[in-house]
């Protein structure tokens, strides 16, 4: 009979921690192009130790326009307790685009895809000591529109009755080798000038 009492009354002490537990909780959710938020492991807001049992969703976005770049550091007891972290773009939930199942001095995350992301953490351990630690940092920076929209665009424009390619082929490249990039972000305003004629631009 006491040995059911002392189970029963682990199960709602475990449940009751579960509930007490912070989630992650970072700087801030909403950056601005350029901004930097940070947030450390999740803990428990009665003890202040670290969280052994839970789960929290992070919506971290940003300006559109702007990706996120996550960067881990310090991450420590993350393997050997089940833990784990993902990291995806929010529109594409099941593919995390950075996993964090180990620990390491620095994990240097890819850029999402998109400027909506969600961070997952989950944790469940019977342990109260040695549990997960570790430091995130995400970063808004920008896309290749926004890196073009503030570079220089002063180019030359030539009036449409004298629209010629400048690259004639006599040298390593010419227009038409190059036509795939008429319309890229970065490169259009060069190829505007240099060949108008192929690409269009009459």
């Amino acid at each position: 009979m006491n040995y059911c009492l002392t189970a029963l009354l682990l199960a709602v002490l475990i449940n009751f921690v579960h509930l007490t537990c912070i989630p992650i909780t970072f700087s801030k959710a909403k950056l601005a192009g350029y901004e930097v938020a940070y947030a450390d492991s999740p803990r428990d807001n009665e003890t202040n130790v670290p969280c052994n049992l839970g789960r929290s969703t992070n919506e971290i976005t940003t300006d559109p326009g702007f990706y996120l770049q996550f960067d881990f550091f310090n991450v420590t007891n993350l393997a050997k307790e089940g833990a784990f972290i993902y990291v995806s773009d929010t529109d594409m939930l099941q593919m995390s685009f950075c996993s964090v199942t180990y620990d390491s001095q620095s994990i240097i995350c890819p850029p999402s895809l998109t400027n909506a992301t969600a961070l997952r953490y989950s944790i469940r351990s019977v342990l109260t000591q040695n549990l997960p630690q570790f430091h995130i940092t995400v970063q808004s920076l920008p896309g290749p529109s926004i890196i073009q929209s503030t570079a220089s665009t002063s180019y030359e424009t030539t009036s449409p009755s004298i629209c010629k390619d400048l690259l004639t082929g006599e040298g390593s490249e010419s227009c038409s080798g190059l036509k795939h990039l008429c319309f890229d972000p970065i490169f259009e305003p060069l190829m505007k000038k240099e060949c108008c004629q192929t690409c269009g631009f009459l």
